[in-house]
């Protein structure tokens, strides 16, 4: 995770939030790497309790990102009334997951296309800014650069078509197992 995210605070225009804040909390956006090492028990778990779930915007493919109140039923949410997410239609999402037992908990990155934004368009005009605030071209020029730096520059090899970054491939040839699902093994590091 730390050799991704400083390709992407150093070589993108990419603003990095959290995916949903903490309930009763505001939504965090972080400016460095090292912010995001900092946080204990980072963010929501998607698979296990080191995961780390992120929303990468870039602003020169748009402005019209927006955060989002979500209100909470507190009898569900330990009394807490609401929570916070970021919303657009050509945000990344970033999701680094960590290890579970013996297996090595697939990671994941990718975001909308325009044709699926314009599909959805009418379903969430309310809450998204239309399809058209967004220069398709420049997100996947981004998403791009991205992709190339883990798979190319920084993976230690491949599993399948699964890029696996050094930390994760030397656990694999320690006899880790890795989740069956598609997405980049990264196993936190």
């Amino acid at each position: 995770m730390i050799a991704v995210m400083n390709f992407v605070f150093t070589e993108t225009d990419c603003r990095v939030f959290e995916s949903y804040s903490k309930f009763g909390c505001e939504l965090r956006e972080f400016k460095s790497t090292d912010e995001i090492a900092s946080v204990p028990n980072f963010g929501f778990p998607i698979r296990t309790a080191d995961s780390v779930s992120l929303q990468l915007w870039s602003l020169s493919a748009s402005s019209e990102a927006r955060i989002e109140r979500i209100a909470l039923s507190p009898k569900h949410c330990d009394g807490h009334t609401f929570r916070y997410c970021i919303n657009g239609w050509g945000l990344m999402k970033f999701d680094f997951s960590g290890v579970r037992g013996r297996t090595i908990q697939n990671s994941y990155f990718g975001h909308n296309s325009e044709k699926r934004a314009r599909g959805w368009e009418d379903t969430y005009r309310d809450q998204l800014a239309p399809a058209d605030s967004w220069d398709w071209e420049k997100l996947g020029k981004i998403s791009g650069k991205i992709r190339y730096h883990v798979g190319k520059r920084i993976a230690a090899g491949k599993v399948g078509s699964r890029p696996i970054l050094p930390a994760a491939f030397k656990m694999y040839s320690e006899g880790y197992e890795l989740d069956d699902a598609f997405g980049i093994v990264t196993a936190l590091t």
